[in-house]
């Protein structure tokens, strides 16, 4: 029974251990001359701030951290992440690139039940975030705006409206304010670097 119930938690233990991972090597691969030498100390930072950053929802005032994390920090914000991540990869990086890189990766061509799918799912999933948005974020921003969120036994101080809505914007924002400084450090004009990035050879 207890290896049962103890397989959720190391599921959910390698899904943390893979986005700490993509974290780390995604920031060893942009600056690997700082990183090389020193993997083993950003590690530690990163796990550090993990731990400290995750105690105040195993204490008791973890009861009121969770649904405040839950109202403001996924739901859209999550769905708008992965929708730019599918539109880019799949559109502007190119299915038959992208097919290209698993090919090296794991040794075969994806079939074209897999090139498909990676083409049509990036408007299935524009097609539920606008509609999300349409039909339940919008009711939660107007009622989030004015009043605070409460549970049960819990209302939230007025304060914990503009900390929601900085929480909800950093991870959306991060997506437009990457582009902007890529269309100002890139080479050439303003219509060369659209075309450069829009324009894919496959």
């Amino acid at each position: 029974m207890s290896e049962i119930t103890n397989r959720p938690l190391r599921l959910n233990s390698l899904f943390q251990f893979s986005g700490i991972e993509a974290l780390i090597t995604g920031f060893c691969d942009e600056y690997p001359r700082i990183l090389a030498r020193k993997r083993e100390i950003f590690v530690g930072i990163v796990i550090a701030t993990y731990y400290f950053g995750s105690l105040p929802t195993v204490t008791y005032g973890g009861t009121y951290v969770i649904p405040f994390l839950d109202e403001y920090g996924v739901s859209l914000s999550v769905l708008f992440i992965v929708m730019c991540e599918m539109v880019a990869v799949c559109w502007f990086y190119g299915i038959r690139r992208f097919s290209e890189d698993v090919r090296q990766m794991l040794g075969f061509y994806p079939g074209l039940y897999w090139r498909l799918c990676w083409t049509c799912c990036p408007i299935f999933i524009a097609v539920s975030f606008f509609y999300a948005l349409q039909t339940i974020f919008l009711l939660s921003v107007y009622h989030t705006s004015i009043q605070p969120m409460s549970i049960p036994s819990y209302t939230y101080p007025q304060w914990s409206v503009p900390l929601g809505w900085f929480l909800r914007l950093t991870s959306v924002l991060s997506v437009p304010i990457y582009a902007i400084y890529y269309l100002c450090n890139a080479k050439g004009t303003f219509v060369q670097v659209c075309l450069l990035i829009f324009i894919t050879n496959s």
